[in-house]
């Protein structure tokens, strides 16, 4: 039972890396919940796929090997996604997402059934104390996960909001550079220089902001 709990807690964790990760990146940069519709019906798919391949498989007894598999498909993903940039937008997730929907789906179920094996073997007497266990796991599981994923993206991006102003603070000549780029494209609306020189810095500050969440997004 006990494996059981920590293998649920274990999917909830994992499972808020999609919610807060990829979710949290593509709102950040501006990306509606309706540009997203097509990712998350493909994501669905993978889910209900994943189930129904668990069952399959550990009907003939594959569990632990499924188990390895999908522990490497979400590592496989997450490496692949960890290379986003500002520039990422959903169409960039449509194959490693529902891949890791469908990882994580054939963990849970897996998981589940071994809980479950035991419960029926004995009888339905334990029927309680799985469902008890079960719900449990599931609510330690998101809280930890999401309390641990949303620490961790707001440390990293702390951390490389700072880098980036140092970075910039030691007079860095593309700093300089693309404040002169943002304030000659403001020429048109805005006939002071100074006030274009400070919003442009302004606009550039926002940048660097939106980088050092790509970068925490990335190493989360």
């Amino acid at each position: 039972m006990l494996r059981f709990m920590l293998a649920i807690i274990f999917f909830r964790i994992v499972l808020s890396h999609q919610n807060i990760g990829v979710v949290g990146l593509m709102t950040a940069l501006g990306v509606a919940n309706e540009q997203m519709h097509e990712l998350f019906v493909w994501c669905s798919l993978a889910t209900v796929a994943g189930f129904f391949t668990a069952i399959a498989i550990v009907a003939r007894k594959g569990m632990y090997r499924l188990t390895v598999i999908a522990a490497v498909l979400v590592a496989v993903t997450a490496m692949v996604d960890g290379h986003s940039t500002s520039l990422s937008r959903p169409d960039q997730f449509m194959f490693t997402q529902p891949v890791f929907s469908f990882a994580i789906a054939v963990f849970f179920a897996a998981s589940c059934l071994f809980g479950f094996g035991p419960v029926v073997r004995d009888g339905n007497r334990q029927v309680v104390s799985f469902l008890a266990a079960f719900t449990f796991a599931q609510y330690m599981g998101s809280l930890i996960g999401t309390a641990l994923i949303s620490t961790a993206v707001a440390d990293a991006q702390r951390i490389h909001r700072q880098a980036i102003a140092s970075h910039v603070a030691v007079g860095d000549p593309y700093a300089g550079q693309r404040v002169a780029q943002l304030a000659y494209s403001m020429s048109g609306q805005l006939a002071d220089s100074m006030e274009r020189n400070r919003r442009a810095t302004a606009t550039l500050d926002q940048q660097a902001g939106r980088e050092a969440l790509v970068r925490a997004y990335n190493g989360v």
